[in-house]
């Protein structure tokens, strides 16, 4: 037995089970820390079982007893949980402090050198000493516990915290395997349970009800303080959360122009709806807010010019109501998923091998693009018909063509015909974010989302920003592709027909021509016509050195934005980001915008 370093003490007697000893002890605190140090040296844990706090011949006393013990325990024979920690130990240590007295001194020389203490040990014990399984029952100190708190603070959960503690256990350099075994070192999965429901209860407040609600209340001075905008009522419940990050991508020019829903659950143990609302920029999608709901309820904001959803009605019906005089869209491989699924719904009777090509006259429609075109083939689609209830489906759904149909959509849509990006960020929600697991209530997703999320948004937009994303060498390879296309146009084939506005002849027939604006950022050509950048107007900014607002994110200007937009410096210098090659920093720094957008 190896006795505590942090006092003094002198051996008086000792045998094979048996120890006493003098010690520099003066009060009970003194017997505490001296029992809890000699229990963690030799992995063993003492617990208290009597005390005297004062004396007429004695400073005090304590007696401690092994953690073995029958003391509090039920017997082996009762217990249901498993291993019994009682192995009926009759191991005891008892610690006497001796008064300081002019006669105390005179009869026991000890006194004179600060041995005030007599410790005995009775270390008999009826169970093993060091093997793992007795190792195991070690309890952990209060220092341990808040290390695996900071863990689960760290959006770890039960199993990753214990792994992540058993890789750092593992790095230091006196680590030994029977570290793994001892409890007092590496908690057991029970223990840090039960931890972990502490730490929750104390962060998260229940999973629901008014005290998660108190909770919530409790923290918003917390979120305030992080420049997080949290709002929430509580009947219908509905939650918005805007985070630093999300306050500046509303000053990105496409957060009033195109906005992208989408609703996901099965997030939390309350299956809460979880609302993102995404806008486009150079890097992706990113998102304005999220709104977490029981149903589907939105609060007000400036309104976007156009929604992209999929076919919720629900999500389309809160829309309209918040925001009526925005545009809404349907994302065409929604529209596309709901229309075969019609085909091979039996209760339609729709034979097996005529559904591809009821299919193909629907996409005949939705990718027609002319309003006369689509017409047409409406037309034919239901008068080559043979179905009935397809033929009341198709007109049902030619009703509402403007949210789908391709030939009713202009430049403002930016190519944005799907809500892809909406898709994304939920498969990142829910991998990147949630790792797979339910979040414990909406609390959790709280955090989760200013932190976890946030984090992923400002890593991966750093990302682009720094010449490090796919993206960037997707749009240099992109623009250097339509700089060779638009070779075959020289400047005097162009036309300045107006402020902002060119014509550009054609590649394959030079008597016809196509309208080319800049400030819409828009061709006449079937590629320019809903928003993106063609080859006509590539020759215009080749010649022109003019760039429309859909021009491809290559510029000092596109990085320096999303790097503010990531990180919020004003610092920030826009000559880090500039390209490699000189001759690539005499790319054109005029941007054309509309003039009631220009400051």
């Amino acid at each position: 037995m190896i006795l505590p370093t942090n006092y003094s003490n002198v051996i008086i007697e000792k045998s094979e089970n048996f120890i006493k000893c003098r010690s520099s002890l003066t009060n009970l605190d003194d017997c505490n820390n001296w029992v809890a140090e000699f229990g963690k040296i030799n992995h063993l844990k003492w617990n208290s079982r009597s005390s005297m706090p004062n004396g007429k011949k004695i400073t005090c006393s304590k007696k401690f007893v092994c953690h073995h013990s029958t003391f509090q325990k039920v017997s082996r024979e009762e217990n249901k949980k498993g291993n019994s920690k009682n192995a009926n130990c009759s191991a005891t240590i008892t610690c006497v402090i001796k008064l300081d007295t002019l006669a105390t001194r005179k009869s026991d020389t000890l006194i004179k050198n600060g041995l005030r203490g007599i410790i005995t040990i009775n270390n008999k014990h009826t169970h093993s000493l060091d093997t793992a399984e007795t190792l195991r029952f070690t309890p952990a100190d209060l220092k341990l516990k808040n290390t695996f708190f900071e863990y689960f603070s760290s959006n770890m959960g039960i199993s990753e915290a214990l792994k992540y503690h058993e890789d750092i256990l593992e790095l230091k350099d006196n680590f030994s395997l029977e570290d793994l075994a001892n409890g007092a070192i590496n908690p057991t999965y029970r223990t840090v349970q039960y931890w972990h429901d502490e730490w929750r209860i104390k962060n998260l407040g229940p999973r629901s009800g008014i005290g998660m609600i108190e909770k919530l209340k409790e923290k918003l001075n917390i979120y305030s303080e992080q420049n997080v905008i949290v709002k929430f009522v509580e009947d219908p419940f509905a939650l918005l959360i805007v985070t630093p990050l999300m306050q500046r991508a509303h000053e990105l020019k496409s957060s009033s122009g195109i906005v992208f829903v989408d609703s996901t659950s099965a997030c939390d143990a309350e299956n809460h709806s979880i609302t993102f609302i995404l806008t486009p920029c150079a890097a992706g999608a990113v998102p304005l807010a999220i709104i977490i709901t029981k149903g589907q309820s939105f609060l007000a904001y400036t309104w976007p010019k156009i929604f992209v959803t999929d076919n919720a009605q629900a999500e389309i019906n809160a829309i309209k109501n918040t925001w009526p005089e925005s545009d809404h869209l349907l994302c065409i491989f929604h529209v596309c998923q709901a229309v075969w699924r019609w085909l091979w719904d039996s209760k339609n009777n729709i034979p097996q091998n005529k559904r591809p090509i009821l299919m193909k006259h629907f996409q005949n429609i939705l990718y027609a693009d002319t309003v006369k075109l689509a017409e047409y083939n409406f037309n034919s689609a239901i008068n080559s018909s043979e179905y009935p209830k397809w033929t009341k489906y198709i007109t049902d759904q030619f009703d509402g063509r403007q949210k789908w149909c391709l030939a009713w959509r202009n430049e403002s849509n930016r190519v944005h015909h799907t809500n892809n990006y909406s898709e994304i960020t939920v498969r990142i929600f829910k991998d990147t974010v949630l790792s797979r697991v339910k979040a414990y209530n909406v609390i959790a997703l709280l955090d989760f989302t200013c932190t976890v999320l946030e984090e992923h948004y400002g890593r991966r937009l750093m990302t682009f920003a720094n010449c490090r994303n796919p993206k960037n060498r997707e749009a240099r390879i992109f623009l250097d592709t339509l700089i060779k296309k638009a070779n075959y146009v020289k400047k005097n084939q162009i036309i300045h027909s107006a402020q902002n506005n060119y014509i550009v002849p054609s590649e394959k027939n030079p008597l016809s021509t196509y309208d080319v604006n800049l400030e819409a950022g828009c061709c006449s050509c079937s590629i320019g016509k809903y928003g993106k950048f063609c080859k006509h107007q590539c020759a215009v900014y080749i010649h022109y050195d003019e760039m429309s607002n859909n021009f491809p994110p290559v510029t000092p200007q596109d990085r320096h934005e999303i790097a503010m937009l990531a990180s919020g410096d004003k610092s920030l210098k826009i000559d880090f980001f500039q390209p490699f090659y000189v001759e690539n920093y005499n790319i054109a720094q005029t941007v054309v915008i509309p003039d009631d957008e220009r400051i």
